[in-house]
């Protein structure tokens, strides 16, 4: 895997994990907070946008969250994804 991520193939890197560890786009939640981000919601079935930098991102996520901390994340995921 390469250590410099192109950030408009982000998507790419989550199709390596997902195949070297057998995990299925069903199966899979991003997390992101910039339009850069925006392409491993390709290869996943949610995104979500931590502190999006930009409110347009929000058209865009399946769900957000707005915090200084990442165990919201974890609520939301529990609260909404089941």
């Amino acid at each position: 895997m390469s250590k410099n991520v192109d950030p408009l193939k982000k998507d790419y890197n989550v199709r390596l994990i997902q195949k070297t560890f057998g995990i299925d786009k069903d199966e899979t939640l991003s997390v992101g907070d910039s339009f850069m981000d925006l392409s491993m919601k390709r290869a996943s079935r949610y995104f979500i946008a931590f502190n999006p930098s930009n409110v347009e991102m929000l058209k865009y996520s399946d769900f957000s969250v707005k915090s200084n901390n990442l165990f919201e994340i974890i609520k939301t995921i529990k609260w909404n994804i089941h």
